[in-house]
């Protein structure tokens, strides 16, 4: 109760809002009680797609997290539900909703549809209304396609007290594109979006994908076609997983990704260009396509001879957030390094079995594609327990590790033999570095600092930095690390 970072997050299919910055619990602490009273206040415009002249439940489950001093999560749930991160599962405690409207209430324009992705030519909508009395008026629907008008309904109306609701019906042309429903009501104007997507879209861009298996025989283009068809399943997953009343906004990007990477594909022979991108390999072991994100650099030369940084993420989040972190350092690293970070089979896996043998897979599959000099792999927290483990294991792939954070024991598998400290090892070569915060909770330093010594004494070839009142993470080491790659001279040789 004495920490002073507080946030309220509403997830809605995965998707988060009201982060700390915008929003924050009143918490009322009772010193006698020693007991800790937080009030909540959410506008409904946060409660997407949620609409009060709607809907007249609401699901909810509540879950408070709190780290303890040893650095262990204390969550409490109003529902057990181990995915509510994801809210992938219907366990909800579902609550009515009574709204009453005073007679002061002003008038108010929703509008309900069964879906917001449209495939057919015409789709039914319903202009919910409330008015606080009778009366005639007019209502007016734009429908705009990219700005450009392509039809416009114009109702004489009458509205009776409460809430009423008027039934039009919106044509689409056999396009795929954004349309936007712009109505107007007595000086009330409600902007409403769907996305018309063509039935023939997927095929299509499924046939363009197959033509690149001509020159399949060539390492970019085939890792172009993985990359693409992965992003194809992606998005059929995507649009079968679509509640009607979410945004669409996610399916239309992706689907202009894949017409976007398409055109570079057919123009270029390949998908890469610089900047950040997610592409994928083929697994062996099971013939899956698993994916990977990148950051190449500016200018980017497929037949130019690069370094590659391999990230490897921490746990509970993915790999892209982790790489748009690992960019800041990519910046000052210059235009030699190529990033690359796995995604794993689970957010929590530990680097270890199927997961393991995907990072070497996708490092494989990197070096048929590109011309690569050496190899440093990258880990935070639960990465970091993978770089040390992967360095251990497959000594002859990399060339230094960085170590940020990183835990010694593997917290999914117990076993002795998971612990970082029991691993046989012949690294001596390799050049390491380690930087801990010295008031890291979730991965106590002392540990990690005596390993670190054990190792030096014995002729490792590591360099510990060491991060005074540091916390787990929440620390810039782009410094720290420019400085030990120059010592070390990987960063210009």
């Amino acid at each position: 109760m004495a920490g002073e970072n507080h946030s309220v997050l509403v997830c809605h299919n995965g998707v988060f809002s009201l982060r700390s910055e915008e929003f924050k619990p009143e918490i009322i602490i009772d010193k006698t009680l020693k007991q800790a009273f937080y009030q909540i206040r959410i506008p409904w415009e946060k409660l997407k797609p949620f609409h009060p002249l709607i809907d007249k439940t609401i699901g909810i489950n509540i879950r408070y997290n709190s780290q303890n001093d040893d650095g262990t999560t204390k969550r409490l749930q109003l529902v057990k539900d181990e995915n509510f991160e994801s809210e992938l599962v219907p366990v909800k405690e579902y609550h009515p909703v009574d709204l009453i409207q005073s007679e002061n209430s002003p008038l108010q324009i929703a509008i309900k549809m069964d879906t917001n992705l449209v495939q057919q030519e015409e789709t039914p909508a319903t202009v919910v209304i409330y008015s606080n009395k009778q009366q005639e008026t007019s209502l007016d629907l734009l429908i705009t396609v990219q700005e450009k008008i392509r039809h416009e309904i114009k109702k004489e109306i009458e509205l009776h007290r409460g809430i009423n609701e008027i039934l039009v019906n919106i044509p689409t042309q056999d396009e795929t594109a954004s349309y936007a429903l712009e109505i107007e009501l007595k000086g009330l104007n409600l902007i409403h979006r769907l996305f018309k997507l063509k039935s023939t879209e997927l095929h299509q861009l499924h046939k363009r994908i197959n033509r690149l298996k001509e020159f399949i025989d060539e390492p970019l283009v085939e890792s172009s076609f993985n990359g693409l068809m992965f992003k194809l399943n992606e998005l059929k997953q995507l649009i079968k997983d679509f509640r009607g009343r979410e945004d669409p906004a996610p399916i239309k990007r992706r689907v202009e990704e894949l017409n976007n990477l398409l055109s570079g594909a057919e123009t270029q022979g390949h998908i890469f260009s610089e900047g950040y991108m997610r592409t994928a390999f083929l697994s062996p072991d099971d013939q899956t396509l698993q994916p990977y994100s990148m950051v190449l650099p500016s200018e980017f030369d497929p037949t130019k001879e690069y370094n590659l940084l391999v990230g490897l993420h921490g746990s509970g989040v993915d790999e892209v957030g982790y790489i748009g972190r690992l960019s800041l350092i990519h910046e000052l690293m210059g235009s030699d390094y190529v990033i690359a970070a796995p995604r794993g089979r689970d957010l929590s896996d530990w680097y270890v079995g199927q997961t393991e043998r995907d990072v070497i897979q996708m490092v494989k599959n990197i070096k048929t594609m590109l011309r690569i000099k050496r190899i440093i792999l990258f880990g935070f927290s639960m990465g970091g327990y993978g770089a040390w483990r992967l360095t251990f294991l497959y000594p002859d792939i990399f060339e230094a590790a960085i170590i940020g954070s990183g835990t010694l024991n593997n917290r999914r598998y117990a076993e002795p033999e998971y612990d970082i400290r029991n691993q046989k090892r012949d690294t001596k070569y390799i050049p390491y570095l380690v930087i801990h915060g010295t008031e890291d909770r979730a991965v106590p330093f002392k540990p990690v600092e005596e390993f670190v010594t054990k190792l030096k004494e014995v002729g490792y070839n590591i360099t510990f930095k060491v991060l005074e009142g540091a916390g787990h993470g929440g620390y810039d080491p782009s410094q720290a690390i420019l400085e030990w790659m120059k010592n070390i001279e990987l960063l210009y040789n």
